[in-house]
Formats: structure tokens, sequence, C-alpha cells
């Protein structure tokens, strides 16, 4: 669309099926029929200057295509745009000579867009201009003749090319006949003086059958195109939200008008969907963006749930297929995309989902009755094949670019290696296309449940690949450290299950790439490869333990030696984990018992100084990085047990022959560790030590020891003790004594 009206009036327009073609008779001579457009498979073509990129992008494309504009009778019209010393309209047979020289071999199309710009072109609208220069007889004598030189050129070339006539006219034209035929249109055909146009009449559908006759009489090699408009009943399919809007009504309109120009004589038509970038629409096409509005987008969804979208586009098209009989070309297609970061919403860099979608569903546009898909800018600042703009691979400091009515949150995050505007886009996946390497052009992954989450439920990941018919998935994901590991390898199962029981808290990040089964990969570096990846974050969060309780048994005291249970009881969190600090008297804090899920620390006294110790029973979520969510702190006492009571056991018992073994067994109650110390004293002799503190038990090996009576005195202190009576060394909690004979 050159200059494309979006706000036309809508009418009720009634259908125009069975509009007849005009009969014309005239002496045309008999055509050698030109051979038809490819149609074994959807073919792709672009806009095209310089020959030798088309030629090194190493994609067999089909068509290269230029405009021929200007108008017929201005100074620098088409025919004056070849060196001066060459013959006029020389540009024109280059052009088609360069399309077929070996590398290249593509079919040179032409767009023939010419009325609007030629003069006086007077009126207020597009419209008008067309129609007055279309009924102005010396205009039209001056675009005859100058159609007839392209045809004269075309004759020269000798190889098949396509013409394709004055997109945006026809629709024009449709609108000016309001539900009428293409007859009921007034031109300038045989009152414009040009002799070649005598046999023909006075409306547009005379002007078609004279195109043809010039091309019939010069060009049998050339095919002709017409152009339908997605605007032209009135009702925009391309940009309407409307979804009662019914786009096989509106195609059947434009059909029935296209055919009665006489379509069924030409040999294709050419149909737009929109000339600018849907991202440049939004962001440059006013003063204030957004520039959209609730009626109207030029976004189209590919989820074709909204409207407008791309289903809706191929019923149009379908339909209109299916009225014209005539094969479908898809015209000056926008070249954006939202696969490389280079597509960072600045000029010549601008967002659009059309040629991904396009490219990825070739086969639905070829059902559809399209065979042919030509890419071009349309316009200033919009998305180019190649570095328009001068600017070198650019991939914008690696950040991505948000659109969001583009539907694409940060979603450009693959890195080009290509000086292309479009970051190579096409060239790479035309050519996966025409290679039959089905590279996934996308990939989108839905977790469920969605983020956050708390640690503990399994998170599903969900990938759905477009672009590809044999997709193979891989995830990976990079933990709130940072670092990054292979969760699941390449395989054809579009699912993960995540299992977050244990996993701390924190933002992860997944990577999901997508590679066809076909596809070496378009990104990434071997092994490493892949066509496309959704990368996104899913947050874990904790509940933190809001309270915290411990208790011990014994309670708040205990004698030396005894064993002590200090058990915590977190509340608020569902996965709590313990710490115990001690300090003791005198002393510094230690961790007697690192965070674990065992809520119990088991307190061994033994040996421990008597004297007042302070606990601290920390907690916190097995998913908190807190250093603790709550805490519980105390003091606890350990005192002295001492001895109360002291028994003692000998045998033999009371006495015994010289030369036995005596065993004396000393038993004191009252103190959990008790220690024995045994004096005694001989007969006629004085009080000595047997044995310092140790066990309860004592042998007496009575082997040379005088016979008589002798006195024992076995001492008890419990281990903490320092004793409760006596005089330092010689202290003891308690005593037995006892008289014991040898004979």
């Amino acid at each position: 669309m050159k200059g494309l009206p979006r706000a036309v009036a809508a009418t009720c327009l009634a259908a125009l099926l069975g509009a007849s073609a005009v009969a014309v008779t005239a002496a045309v001579p008999a055509r050698v029929t030109a051979a038809p457009l490819p149609a074994s498979r959807l073919e792709f073509g672009l806009s095209n200057a310089d020959v030798n990129w088309m030629t090194s992008s190493g994609v067999p494309w089909k068509y290269r295509f230029t405009y021929l504009a200007g108008g017929v009778n201005t100074q620098n019209n088409w025919l004056t745009w070849q060196d001066p010393a060459k013959p006029a309209g020389q540009f024109a047979l280059d052009y088609m000579t360069s399309s077929s020289t070996a590398p290249a071999s593509y079919v040179p199309v032409f767009t023939w867009y010419q009325l609007l710009q030629s003069t006086p072109s007077t009126g207020s609208s597009e419209l008008d201009r067309d129609y007055s220069n279309l009924n102005n007889a010396t205009t039209m004598s001056s675009y005859y003749a100058s159609f007839k030189v392209l045809m004269q050129k075309a004759a020269q070339y000798g190889g098949q090319v396509v013409v394709h006539v004055e997109p945006d006219f026809w629709g024009y034209m449709e609108q000016k006949a309001a539900e009428s035929s293409a007859t009921t249109v007034s031109a300038m055909v045989k009152s414009s003086g040009f002799a070649e146009a005598a046999s023909f009449p006075d409306n547009v559908a005379g002007f078609a059958s004279e195109l043809k006759y010039l091309r019939d009489a010069y060009a049998p090699n050339a095919l002709l195109a017409m152009h339908a408009s997605m605007w032209s009943s009135s009702i925009d399919v391309a940009g309407s939200t409307d979804p009662n809007l019914n786009p096989s009504a509106e195609a059947d309109k434009t059909a029935a008008f296209l055919n009665s120009a006489g379509a069924g004589s030409w040999d294709a038509v050419f149909n737009d969907v929109d000339d600018h970038n849907a991202a440049w629409w939004e962001l440059a096409s006013c003063g204030t963006p957004p520039c959209v509005n609730q009626w109207f987008t030029h976004w189209w969804d590919p989820t074709n749930v909204k409207f407008p979208n791309f289903a809706r586009y191929l019923t149009w098209v379908g339909e209109l297929h299916a009225r014209t009989l005539k094969p479908q070309v898809v015209w000056q297609v926008p070249m954006g995309n939202q696969y490389f970061l280079t597509m960072n919403n600045t000029c010549g860099h601008y967002q659009d989902n059309v040629a991904p979608y396009f490219i990825a569903h070739a086969g639905d546009l070829f059902n559809a009755g399209l065979v042919a898909v030509i890419f071009g800018p349309g316009n200033s600042c919009q998305t180019s094949n190649d570095d328009a703009r001068q600017d070198g691979i650019t991939n914008n400091g690696g950040v991505a670019t948000t659109d969001v009515l583009g539907g694409c949150s940060a979603c450009n995050t693959h890195q080009s290696a290509w000086a292309d505007d479009d970051g190579g886009y096409l060239r790479i996946f035309v050519g996966n296309y025409y290679a039959g390497l089905a590279a996934c052009s996308q990939v989108n992954v839905t977790p469920s449940p969605a983020p956050p989450q708390q640690p503990g439920p399994q998170v599903m990941l969900s990938a759905v690949a477009t672009g590809c018919t044999g997709p193979l998935f891989e995830f990976w994901v990079r933990t709130p450290a940072g670092a990054w590991s292979l969760a699941q390898g390449y395989s054809s199962q579009p699912t993960y299950a995540w299992n977050t029981a244990g996993k701390v808290a924190g933002t992860y990040r997944f990577s999901v790439w997508a590679r066809d089964g076909s596809s070496p990969g378009v990104g990434g570096t071997p092994p490493n490869t892949y066509d496309a990846f959704s990368a996104f974050d899913y947050s874990l969060t904790s509940s933190s333990c809001s309270g915290m309780s411990a208790s011990t048994v014994p309670a708040t005291s205990a004698a030396i030696g005894t064993q002590v249970t200090v058990t915590g009881s977190a509340s608020g969190c569902p996965n709590a984990r313990y710490a115990f600090y001690l300090l003791p008297p005198g002393g510094t804090w230690s961790l007697v018992q690192p965070y674990s899920a065992n809520p119990a620390f088991t307190w061994n006294t033994a040996g421990k100084a008597a004297g007042s110790y302070r606990f601290s029973v920390w907690a916190r979520d097995a998913a908190s990085g807190a250093s603790y969510d709550a805490f519980s702190a105390f003091q606890y006492s350990l005192t002295v047990a001492a001895c109360t009571g002291m028994s003692v056991n000998v045998s033999p018992a009371s006495s015994a022959a010289r030369g036995a073994t005596v065993t004396i067994t000393g038993g004191a109650s009252g103190c959990p560790n008790p220690q024995y110390e045994l004096w005694y004293l001989p007969p006629g002799g004085t009080w000595a030590l047997a044995r310092g503190y140790a066990g309860g038990t004592f042998l007496w090996s009575t082997g040379g020891s005088p016979a008589g009576s002798y006195r024992f005195s076995v001492w008890a202190r419990d281990t903490s003790s320092a004793g409760a009576n006596g005089t330092p060394p010689y202290t003891y909690d308690a005593f037995s004594a006892f008289q014991y004979t040898l004979t």
C-alpha cells in the first residue's frame, strides 16, 4: 500500500457477485501464452536494487521486484532512470537482464505505479487524483505510450517477467464504482487519442483491456497482475477489530469488481497486508505514541484469537482466489521480526510479526491460493533485508525490546551476526524453508502453576514451537546464585517437571530451546544450538517463620551430668529448619548444632561447669535466605549434684584368711556421676590412702598384710562436686566406714 487511506467511510455495500466482465471487440493479435507463475509450492521474493545481495545471501529466491514510478509525463519519469546515453527505458531492460544473469536466477517483477504521480493529479485525496488523471486524455495518452515502451523492453528481454499494475488504484476505483462494475467508472481510453486504444471503451474495463492489448501485442512473455486491496470494499479487513466482520463477503465484493474489470484475462492478483511495520505505525506515525485506537490496529494476532489476525487474512485471500480463479501473490510484506535484538523499534529496525508468521505457515498460505510472498520495505525507515541504515551489526547492547501491543515482552532475545537491518532473519528462515529445514521460528512456554510460588509443589513447563514440524526441546535453568545447568536435554518431550521441594527462595531463570529435528540450529555454538528460545524468570518465595518457642527436658535446670533435650517449635513456615547456639558461663557463643530439619538438640552435660548457660534456638524456612526468621533464647542452669548417701558391699564379708582377695564395692546415692576414694587403717597403724577418686570397685590383695582388725573408709563425691566435707584436697560428699578382720 502506498499512502493507504486508513479512515474510509463505512458504507453498507451489497455484494457484486455475478457482475460480468465487459466484452471488448478489438483486433487483438493472437497471444503466445507466457508461462504461468510457478505454483508447485509457495515461493519467496523481495524488493531489491543490488542483485549481489540476493546472489550472495545463499537463498534461492524466486522473485525480484522494483517500482517503476514517478509518473508518465514528469521530468524524472522511469524512462529517464538510465544513463542518458542509453535508450529510454533501458533501466527496465537492465533490471530484467540482471535478474536472470548467472548466478542470479530470479523472475523480475515491476510494480507499475504511475497514475497517481503523473500530472496534473488534481484532487484532495488519492482517489480523486487517480480518477482525475484517468480522465485526462493527454495524461492517459502518455500513460499508454509509456506502458507500450515497457512492453517492448519486456519483449526484448524475452524471459518471464511480471508487471504488477497500479496498487491502490483498483481499490479506489472499486470505491468510486459504489457497488457497481468497472464499466460504470469513466476513463480516457479510446478518447485519449492514443492510436492503439481506439477500440476500447472509456471506462476502467476498457483501461484494463488496453493494457492487456499492449501486453499481447508486444510482450507475450509478460504476465499482468491486478491488485486487490484489503480496504477496497470500504471495510478494512486488515485492521478491523470487529469480531463480526465477514472477510469472505468483503473478498466477494473486491473479486466481483476485479472480474468486471477483466481480471479473468489477466494472469494474477496481487494483494498487500501493510506498507509499514506494525511497530512503526504504533510508535512513529503520530506525534504522541502509541498511535492506535480500539477500532483499528496494524498488529495481527498470531494466535488467531483476537482481531485482526492471520486466519481472517487467509479466509479473505482464499475467497479472493476462489472468485477470481487467479494465483494470488502477497506483495510488499513488511520485513520486521521479533526475533533478533537488532529489532529495537528505531528507524530501520521496527518490529512486525507478519514475515515470521508467513514463513512459518507457508503451507497455510499456499492452500489459500497464494503462490508467492514478496517482501518489501514500502517506505522510509521500514525494516529492510539488507543494511539500508548502514549501521552494521546491531544487537542493541544486548537489551531486548518490549512491544506490549505486539505481544512481545522482551521477546527479541537472539544475537545477530548479520549487518542486515532485520538481523538476517529473512536470509536465515527463508533459506531454511528452501533447504527443507523447517527451523522453529518461535517457542512459547507456559509454567503451571504460574509464579510466584513457595517451594514444594511441582512446576510443569510446557513448550510449544511454531514454524517447524518436528520440534525438539531443551530446558536450562539458572539458580538465584547465577549458575546455569541443563535441566533436560533435547528430546521430543515438550514438558519439563521442575521439583521445587527444598529449593531456596529467589528468582530462577529458565531458557527453553527449540530446534527442529532436521535443523542444525540457527543460534548458539555446536553442540549447544537452537532455532529459537524463550527465556523467563520464575520466583520462589518463602513463608518466613513468624514465631519460635523452645522447651527443655528437664525444665529450667539440671544437675551436671544429666542429659538435657532442647526442642524448638517454629510457626508460620512449612519447612522449618533449626540451629542451636550455646553461651557457657564466662564464655563465648558457639554453634552446637547447625541448621537441619531436626528440631531437637541433645546436650551432654557431663564434665560441664556448674552455672547459668544461655541457649538461642534459631528457625528459618528451608527456602529462606535469611540468617534466621525467628529465634527463642533462654537461660538454663547446671547445678552440682552432691552424693547424699553411701553404702559399701564387701566380699568375702567381715573377715578373710590372709592371702585372699577382698572386693570392696561402693554405692553412692543422690549423685549422677559418683567417684570413690578408699582409705584404710591397719592394725596398730595410721590412716593411709589406698586409692584416689575413681571407679566404685576396689580389689584388696591381702597377701603380705598382717593378721588383725582393719578399718576402711570409702568416700564418695560426684564428679561435679568439690566435696561437701573434709579439707581440700581431701574432700567428700558422703562416706561409709567398716571393720574387716584378716585371720
